[in-house]
């Protein structure tokens, strides 16, 4: 833990290596799941790498979220971090951690691809900027991390904060509907804007409602 002038971001910095130390162990077994079904089961006709990876990711964002602020948010506030410290150095690590686990994905799916291990199945380039697939796959598992976040929020405030979970939910639920038929399998079209401008208005929402319930909550540094 390194704190000093630009204290928010060693905090990006230290939760980012954590958690892509984490990433270590989540990574290898979707790979393992994924060529088992390719070669085992019954190639897996229009699944892709990149589809493997980055459903395993929505399950492991949200548990990044949750174990991050509940496991190292005491830890830090015991150092002298403040809240609000704690916070925007998340929110980077986060967004570096999605990010990184995109691109990771789109990667692997390309080596993969290119020794005939893994399908094609993904969005036509030719139809919308390169951009937009990464764009809308780290958004889709930011909001994972962000509804794992509010849980975690909900679960320090107790009894209080039992409606931040529907919140969670809403968030999850209205990404998936936002994105459905947009990415892996199809050519995504016209309406993608609109789901990248709604997924970041979902994420902020979930980021401003996690900044107003901690920015003043009890915790326990013992």
């Amino acid at each position: 833990m390194r704190l000093g002038n630009s204290t928010k971001f060693n905090i990006a910095h230290d939760l980012f290596a954590t958690q892509i130390k984490w990433s270590l162990w989540y990574i290898p077994a979707a790979l393992a799941i994924y060529f088992f079904t390719y070669y085992i089961v019954a190639e897996s006709g229009d699944i892709s790498l990149a589809w493997a990876i980055i459903e395993t990711s929505k399950l492991c964002m949200l548990v990044f979220g949750l174990s991050i602020f509940l496991a190292l948010l005491p830890q830090y506030v015991k150092y002298g971090v403040t809240r609000k410290e704690y916070f925007v150095g998340s929110a980077i690590a986060a967004v570096g951690v999605v990010i990184g686990t995109v691109a990771i994905a789109l990667i692997l799916n390309k080596i993969a691809y290119t020794f005939g291990l893994s399908t094609s199945s993904l969005p036509d380039f030719n139809a919308v900027p390169a951009w937009i697939l990464p764009s809308a796959l780290s958004l889709n598992l930011l909001s994972y991390y962000v509804a794992g976040w509010l849980i975690a929020a909900a679960i320090f405030k107790g009894k209080l904060g039992f409606g931040l979970i529907p919140v969670a939910v809403f968030i999850v639920f209205l990404t998936a509907l936002l994105w459905k038929g947009q990415i892996f399998g199809f050519v995504l079209t016209a309406p993608y804007s609109l789901s990248i401008l709604g997924n970041i208005l979902l994420v902020s929402l979930g980021l401003v409602v996690i900044r107003l319930i901690t920015r003043a909550i009890p915790i326990d540094v013992k």
